[in-house]
């Protein structure tokens, strides 16, 4: 009886279906922005890219955002509007910084 009851059992286990984690949904441009910054537009990122094409292309070409992680760019962002606002004559303003730094993480794979 008792091997009976171990075969039913290990036979209803085998039966079940597996359990799958449900997927994780990957977030839009803007829901990443959101997360960092709340209340972020889609017309901030508009300006954003803008700017990246402005500021950054004119002098490095297109460069995917993505090629480098957040932690680099928060090392890449504040030096190259440093330079561009010194030998350019950019006058990137905070603001300006901001916006850069959303489109940026936007575009984070």
């Amino acid at each position: 009886m008792k091997k009976a009851l171990f075969a039913a059992t290990i036979f209803l286990a085998a039966c079940q279906t597996p359990k799958t984690a449900a997927p994780v949904k990957e977030l839009t441009p803007l829901e990443k922005v959101q997360v960092v910054y709340p209340g972020t537009t889609a017309e901030e990122l508009g300006v954003g890219k803008a700017l990246y094409a402005k500021q950054c292309i004119t002098c490095h070409g297109f460069e995917e955002p993505a090629r480098y992680s957040m932690q680099k760019w928060d090392h890449i962002l504040p030096e190259m509007v440093e330079k561009a606002n010194k030998y350019k004559e950019a006058n990137i303003t905070d603001q300006e910084f901001i916006l850069l730094r959303k489109y940026v993480i936007s575009e984070l794979k």
